[in-house]
């Protein structure tokens, strides 16, 4: 068995950051830690290779609000090493750190997909559970067997270009639902103001893909 972390990463090497944090907790569990570089223009990339990561830089274009394509190549390139029919593929962000001891997950021959809470940290200690953030309540895939599909079994990927997901949209699920307790992501993107009022930029120059609720969560981010 091989455990395989992809990770889509852009310009996330200023210090207020947190990508050799959570490099750092991924190469604690993963044979492999694959980094997909999105056109960086600071060290992201640099950062990563000294830390130990395989890293390649994206062939399609770097832009907010394109997500698809992105999580597509991310996708194809941590299954090159992911190849035994027991590997493993975690689908990590450059804000998130996992908690919990996700190989003894993959020891299932049951499943071939573990989901996974998410809190979305408000500050070092606290995560925000109020109106629309509800994130800790609803687990989602993240850790996919990605060899154990049925034959003849081809990809598809959305064609909506925001919140697209981790995976495939016909990925094939057998699920198994981690204990919130002992396996959860604390979500960083939020964690300090500068970036709360980032995302909330990013949001809402992007308010055309967005639904009705994802709006009004995104615009509840400074509130």
């Amino acid at each position: 068995m091989k455990l395989v972390t992809g990770i889509l990463a852009r310009n996330e090497a200023a210090s207020d950051r947190y990508l050799r944090r959570v490099l750092t907790r991924c190469l604690e569990f993963s044979d492999t830690v694959v980094v997909l570089d999105d056109n960086s223009t600071d060290a992201t990339p640099d950062i990563a290779r000294e830390m130990g990561c395989i890293v390649e830089t994206r062939t399609g274009d770097a832009a907010w609000g394109k997500e698809a394509p992105a999580r597509q190549e991310l996708w194809e390139l941590a299954c090159q090493h992911a190849t035994g029919p027991n590997d493993w593929l975690l689908v990590c962000d450059a804000d998130q750190e996992l908690v919990g001891d996700v190989r003894g997950l993959c020891q299932s021959v049951e499943v071939n997909t573990w989901c996974f809470v998410l809190l979305d940290m408000w500050s070092e200690t606290e995560y925000r559970i109020d109106g629309l953030w509800q994130a800790h309540t609803t687990p989602r895939p993240w850790l996919f067997a990605v060899n154990r599909t049925p034959d003849g079994w081809v990809a598809e990927w959305p064609t909506r270009q925001i919140h697209t997901g981790h995976c495939p949209v016909n990925w094939p699920h057998v699920t198994g639902i981690a204990p919130p307790d002992d396996f959860h992501w604390m979500h960083w993107s939020y964690a300090k103001p500068q970036h709360r009022t980032a995302k909330h930029r990013q949001y809402m120059e992007q308010t055309d893909q967005l639904s009705p609720s994802e709006r009004a969560h995104a615009e509840s981010i400074l509130t």
